[in-house]
């Protein structure tokens, strides 16, 4: 016998499955496909010229690695780094003689968000202060 369902019993029924999917895919690491951040490896290049007069260091939000990225003064270093996620990363400078923030692209932070493939890399100065933006 064929049961006809009032139109909340389908809604009820269609979310629940919905739902029961879902579970079903996160739990073999697919929850991306609905929004939230994807997993996996992903990338984020930069290339960062040090011309602060200081050495600096790149912190990453994200800790790693957890002593940040050194940058002598007059030098130019490239990297690419690895993340689990594509979840955005903010980068700030620090002067590690002072402890202080320093400007990158005359901001006080870049945030950057990683890609699933290795790219050209993201070009990032930090400048003394008083200093003009020459990218």
């Amino acid at each position: 016998m064929l049961h006809s369902y009032t139109r909340s019993e389908t809604v009820f029924f269609s979310l629940n499955y919905v739902v029961n999917a879902i579970q079903a895919l996160s739990s073999d690491g697919f929850f991306f496909l609905l929004g939230g951040s994807a997993t996996g490896t992903f990338y984020i290049s930069v290339k960062i010229m040090n011309k602060s007069g200081k050495n600096v260091v790149l912190m990453p939000s994200d800790n790693n690695p957890p002593q940040g990225f050194p940058v002598k003064k007059g030098f130019m270093m490239s990297f690419t780094k690895s993340t689990a996620g594509n979840s955005p990363v903010t980068f700030k400078v620090l002067d590690p003689v002072s402890n202080q923030l320093m400007k990158i692209n005359g901001k006080d932070d870049i945030v950057l968000t990683p890609s699933s493939t290795k790219g050209a890399p993201i070009t990032c100065e930090v400048l003394a202060p008083g200093m003009s933006q020459g990218l």
